[in-house]
């Protein structure tokens, strides 16, 4: 079992929309507040090598990129479907 690991980024001008973005490759997860997006991915740089792409093909940037990598909370919700405050 692989935990996926999420890329946090400013969508600055993107102008994609979750459902787009959920169709990026191994995106399985898309959450957004604002100008920021999650995006939840099991194979993270694939996932990041097409974000970039369609950035690149909108004439936009992505600008504040993070990958954070599982935390021990994601495996404990991936194997229990729980949180741990649950």
């Amino acid at each position: 079992m692989k935990v996926e690991s999420c890329l946090e980024f400013a969508a600055n001008g993107l102008a994609a929309s979750p459902e787009e973005l959920k169709r990026l490759p191994a995106v399985s997860k898309v959450l957004t507040n604002g100008d920021q997006v999650e995006l939840f991915s099991k194979q993270p740089q694939k996932t990041l090598e097409q974000l970039i792409e369609l950035a690149r093909s909108r004439g936009s940037e992505i600008k504040d990129l993070h990958i954070r990598r599982p935390t021990l909370e994601d495996l404990f919700l991936e194997l229990t479907g729980r949180s741990l405050r649950e």
